[in-house]
């Protein structure tokens, strides 16, 4: 299905571009809020199981991955708050 392409091809877009956020936030340069990453997580969940309903499963293994990402910014936040050392 060419959705599926689309789809996919812009879920890692959108992962490629949260790279550098994510290794400013493991450098300490920059920090996004838990509360933005956790919702952007589990909705990026969601839309991966609505991929799966819909037999778009190139497009659900990105939007899958583009969750964790987004869940990678929350637990960083997490230690920062809880003053434990983030390892490179």
């Amino acid at each position: 299905m060419w959705q599926d392409l689309i789809l996919s091809i812009i879920g890692v877009a959108f992962t490629i571009i949260l790279i550098p956020q994510l290794l400013d936030s493991i450098k300490g340069k920059s920090q996004i809020n838990p509360l933005t990453s956790s919702i952007t997580g589990c909705g990026c969940f969601l839309i991966c199981f609505v991929d799966i309903t819909l037999n778009l499963y190139i497009a659900a293994a990105v939007s899958l991955i583009t969750g964790f990402v987004w869940l990678s910014f929350f637990g960083l936040a997490y230690k920062r708050k809880n003053n434990l050392q983030v390892v490179e």
